[in-house]
């Protein structure tokens, strides 16, 4: 799983647990930190066990199939990354500026389209956009009382 779906999980207030026998730069680096676990392996029958939810992001096939299956027989939520027929929830692409989040989905059409907008839409909607939220907050409970 790439640093950025690891990311989307952990920012979400979810713990994760990564397995693969080998992991990019980013994942290390979250396991080095503590952020996430990794177990420095392939997938096996059972790994599900005591999870809520699975993302399988893996190059081969047949292992994102067994995560998706096992997902489905423990009735738990699977993203099977790029094939949206086994996804029973999606990540969408998300800028986060402050308080805001904007969220960006291509129903797995293209997930290059996404990574795109999401670089325009956060160009968009960038620091003064949350400076703008954040000041906007303060005066809510006022306004809502006054107003």
């Amino acid at each position: 799983m790439g640093r950025e779906k690891v990311a989307g999980v952990l920012g979400g207030g979810a713990g994760g647990h990564v397995m693969a026998p080998e992991a990019g730069e980013g994942v290390r680096e979250l396991a080095v930190a503590g952020d996430v676990e990794w177990s420095q392996r392939t997938f096996a029958d059972g790994d599900l066990e005591g999870h809520f939810l699975a993302i399988a992001a893996t190059s081969d096939t047949d292992v994102n199939i067994a995560v998706f299956d096992e997902a489905e027989r423990r009735a738990m939520l699977c993203n099977v990354v790029d094939v949206p027929p086994l996804c029973s929830f999606i990540l969408p692409a998300i800028v986060r500026t402050g308080p805001i989040a904007i969220a960006i989905s291509t129903a797995g059409a293209s997930p290059a389209l996404a990574k795109r907008m999401k670089r325009e839409i956060g160009d968009l909607f960038g620091p003064d956009y949350a400076e703008l939220a954040g000041m906007l907050n303060e005066v809510r409970g006022w306004a809502k009382a006054t107003l």
